[in-house]
């Protein structure tokens, strides 16, 4: 994950948002945060992220396919 993407720091640089800023409030929506920090996808987070496992891969699909949705309403998610 480097950044680009459905993240809002990212899109924010694009000129796609208007703010940079994660819906949680904390701090700036990107790919380190929302992937271990943001309260808003804690369901099925690992905290040990110096070993990674499958269910790290599982997990980070599953997020960022539901933020691509939030920015791509007719995106399906299969």
């Amino acid at each position: 994950m480097t950044g680009p993407g459905a993240f809002r720091a990212y899109l924010k640089v694009r000129k796609k948002v208007n703010t940079n800023l994660c819906p949680c409030g904390l701090e700036a929506e990107t790919a380190e945060h929302v992937l271990t920090e943001c309260i808003r996808f804690t369901g099925g987070r690992s905290m040990d992220w110096d070993n990674i496992t499958i269910d790290h891969i599982k997990y980070i699909k599953k997020i960022v396919l539901k933020l691509w949705k939030l920015e791509n309403p007719n995106f399906r998610i299969k």
